[in-house]
């Protein structure tokens, strides 16, 4: 098939166009001559009228003046009828000068005459010449006045005629150009919508194709096709989109595929917009929050985070998002039912073409395990595997922030250093194992002397301490008498191979003493050795 480019078309098409169009102008060319040359009548006429309306005026005017003169036979009615007379002659002379004036030559002999006449009549008079003869003067006078103005009122006539002649063939040209241009408008507009409609047609329809393949592509679907026959530029475009859909497919993963590999990750999978509105979310995300995905879409990230999350309470998270994302943040994921979830948390950005950032992709692993392993190892760090209590290690790291808090709301702290009496020789006589049921004894009396808030600590192997918290100065005795009571309903139970008593010292860290807990531990025990001292 012969290449029928799309420039062609529409080059042919325009060329029909103002072939037309040239066409129009080649018929009205006679008809734009015949105005021309009915303009070119028109303007003789034209002259003819003027000098013909001044010629009448100049007669008129010569009349009147010699009707005066012979009424009244003054000296300046003599003057002002000659002065009139010498107008008429510069108007005849004017008229006779003009070949263009040649239809108004008659007027002229006409006008001569009268001139004649009246200068015969103007002598007589002033040779006063017999009234006879004055008086055939006056009617040669007034006959040759009669037919000057026949005369023109004949041309008048006839430059009305020849006027109105050329007015009605110029009308019929007009209309007859008017037609014509009317019918060539017409039979080029017919064309142009012809030509339009089937360029329409050709690329158009072609061009409808392309976009819905393209939507196909926009949908995940490589498979569709583009289907246009035409050997034209559009035509080679569709076999290069077609070439480019094959390749295409070779080498792009498919929609589905990608839904289900996203769907399937076990780690939680949230993309947001440059504000932070969620635009995604995967089935691991609503499976560990109780959300449905409506819930989510359109909503603010932070929705899904605690309220006692601080890094989306300012603009640490954008800053870190400027710096090019977050990686590994220890944070809290919210559910629906409030409860809180440790999570490991990611963030990268997607720039578009121009550098600027597309959408955020955000990942979440739920370190609940994690933590709560990390939770035990600490508490095996921090107490003490016997009796269950507070080890110094976890001692100093808390009583420390016991004391700083303390100090800030200018309160004071009570310390309290026990020591059990006669350890060795429990061990001794009733072996280590009761040794042991002694000390798990103390601790259980010791919780259950002091508050929950109070620190309480087995720093070594018969040694404890205790910091008591929000407990005034006239409070020390009141809490060594009930250790001391509690310990004794201890001793009165049955089971037990030998009563239990502990040597007590007490140090106040008042709240305006700066010191560390390990000064205060030795307060204690120089006042505990001072107790045990008095007992020995």
């Amino acid at each position: 098939m012969i290449r029928f480019p799309i420039g062609q078309k529409i080059f042919y098409g325009f060329s029909i166009i103002i072939l037309l169009s040239l066409a129009a102008l080649y018929v009205s060319f006679p008809y734009l001559n015949k105005i021309n040359a009915l303009s070119s009548q028109i303007l003789p006429l034209e002259r003819e009228v003027n000098f013909s309306h001044k010629y009448s005026e100049a007669v008129r005017f010569l009349e009147s003046k010699i009707e005066l003169y012979l009424v009244i036979g003054s000296q300046e009615a003599k003057e002002n009828a000659l002065s009139s007379l010498g107008q008429l002659e510069q108007i005849t002379k004017e008229i006779a000068q003009d070949q263009s004036l040649m239809r108004l030559q008659g007027l002229v002999i006409l006008a001569r005459k009268l001139s004649s006449t009246t200068s015969i009549l103007f002598d007589a008079i002033a040779k006063k010449e017999p009234a006879q003869k004055i008086n055939s003067c006056i009617l040669d006078t007034v006959v040759n006045t009669q037919a000057f103005e026949v005369n023109q009122k004949y041309l008048q006539s006839q430059n009305l005629e020849n006027t109105l002649r050329i007015a009605v063939e110029e009308k019929m040209i007009v209309s007859t150009l008017l037609n014509t241009f009317v019918y060539l408008g017409l039979a080029i507009i017919l064309i142009g919508f012809i030509i339009g409609f089937l360029l329409t047609s050709v690329i158009v329809r072609n061009l409808l194709k392309l976009q819905r393949v393209t939507k196909d592509i926009a949908a995940g679907n490589f498979d569709s096709r583009v289907d246009v026959q035409s050997k034209d530029e559009i035509g080679e475009l569709a076999d290069s989109f077609n070439l480019m859909l094959m390749e295409l497919k070779k080498s792009t993963v498919s929609n589905d595929y990608l839904e289900s590999l996203i769907n399937s990750m076990a780690d939680m999978l949230v993309v947001v917009d440059v504000h932070l509105t969620i635009l995604r979310v995967n089935r691991a995300v609503c499976g560990l929050l109780g959300y449905e995905e409506d819930e989510l879409l359109g909503s603010p990230l932070t929705k899904l985070f605690s309220p006692t999350q601080t890094l989306f309470n300012n603009q640490d998270f954008r800053e870190h998002i400027k710096k090019g994302g977050l990686i590994d943040y220890e944070m809290h994921y919210r559910t629906k039912d409030d409860i809180d979830i440790p999570v490991l948390f990611s963030a990268s950005i997607m720039k578009d073409k121009d550098k600027n950032v597309s959408f955020i992709i955000c990942t979440a692993q739920d370190i609940t395990i994690l933590k709560k392993a990390e939770q035990e190892l600490r508490a095996l760090s921090l107490k003490d595997a016997l009796t269950g209590l507070y080890n110094r290690r976890g001692l100093l790291a808390l009583g420390e922030q016991q004391i700083r808090f303390a100090r800030r709301n200018k309160e004071d702290v009570m310390l309290l250093f026990l020591d059990m009496d006669n350890m060795k020789w429990i061990n001794d006589t009733f072996g280590h194992a009761e040794g042991d049921k002694a000390l798990i004894d103390v601790a259980k009396v010791m919780k259950k002397t002091f508050r929950d808030p109070d620190i309480i600590a087995r720093i070594g192997g018969d040694e404890f301490v205790v910091i008591a918290v929000q407990a005034a100065k006239h409070e020390e005795n009141t809490l060594i008498n009930r250790l001391k009571s509690n310990l004794d309903a201890r001793n009165k139970e049955e089971g037990h191979c030998c009563p239990l008593s502990l040597s007590i010292g007490v140090a106040i860290c008042e709240a305006l003493y700066i010191g560390s807990v390990d000064e205060f531990i030795k307060q204690a025990d120089e006042m505990m050795y001072q107790d045990k001292k008095k007992k020995s």
